[in-house]
């Protein structure tokens, strides 16, 4: 059969010969583009990077391997990729007061529970990584099994000397039998958790040391209290810092914890806890 060419064909319209000669990429132009793309990336690009994958993943809860496995591998490996690659452009020392502020989680590479200073507190407290990963796990089953439990915003504010992490939770967000009624069997309640910390930013090393002062209760916008308990639990605050001592697995010690401020700057702020794990939290 005789071969046919578009560009030599008789009687071809001359646009579509001029398109065919436009669509034609030289092999330098590839390279070129090649080059470009394994250059160094600045902060910024790195940054809204960070944010898509972010966005994509509801906050890196697409990558929970307990819910998800192995599912979304690919960019988990990627965001871990892009964090790195940003901490390594982090200079040093940290600016001194860069790091305060209000601050929002964008994106956890655990349980969005897990950046709460209490918990930070609690993996801690029991020594070991295996330990703390079992205690995590335990956690996130008992609560958001069935759909019980879900999260809203999770915000921080850091002072010279304070931390104040908030978390606006939901209950029984969806609660229908399909196929019987699509109304919603219990109403939805929540309320916003909020934990204040003494702290102490080592500015040199990054290094971001808390002591849990007290934990309380408050109503969030648009979301009802649970009825009775939410509001007697309203506004009261539990000494959490003062309780933690007397409990008999902590032998007297104070709820204290420690994370890393790895990357820090006007509108980003990476930190790591001992295992490993990471919290990216962006300027509302």
């Amino acid at each position: 059969m005789a071969s046919f060419s578009v560009a030599a064909a008789p009687g071809l319209p001359q646009r579509l010969r001029q398109r065919r000669r436009r669509s034609t990429v030289s092999p330098r132009t590839c390279a070129s583009a090649a080059s470009a793309s394994a250059s160094p990336q600045t902060a910024a690009e790195l940054k809204l990077r960070l944010l898509r994958l972010s966005a994509r993943s509801d906050r890196g809860q697409l990558h929970n391997q307990l819910v998800w496995g192995d599912a979304y591998a690919p960019e988990r490996t990627e965001v871990a990729s892009v964090v790195a690659s940003l901490e390594a452009l982090c200079p040093k020392p940290l600016q001194e007061g860069s790091c305060d502020g209000d601050w929002i989680l964008e994106y956890a590479s655990a349980p969005l529970f897990v950046s709460s200073p209490f918990f930070v507190a609690v993996g801690d407290a029991l020594g070991g990584e295996s330990q703390a990963s079992l205690f995590f796990k335990l956690h996130e089953l008992q609560v958001a099994s069935w759909g019980l439990s879900r999260y809203g915003a999770v915000t921080q504010t850091l002072t010279d000397d304070r931390l104040e992490s908030r978390f606006v939770t939901l209950l029984f967000g969806l609660t229908v039998l399909p196929v019987i009624g699509w109304w919603k069997l219990i109403p939805s309640f929540g309320g916003k958790v909020i934990s204040k910390s003494d702290a102490r930013l080592e500015y040199e090393s990054g290094k971001l040391e808390l002591e849990l002062d007290f934990t309380r209760t408050e109503e969030a916008e648009g979301i009802p209290l649970l009825p009775f308990l939410g509001r007697f639990l309203t506004g009261r605050d539990a000494p959490v810092g003062a309780v933690w001592r007397l409990l008999p697995w902590n032998g007297g010690r104070r709820a204290t914890a420690a994370l890393r401020v790895t990357y820090c700057d006007f509108d980003t702020r990476i930190v790591r806890d001992r295992a490993g794990r990471f919290f990216v939290y962006g300027r509302p």
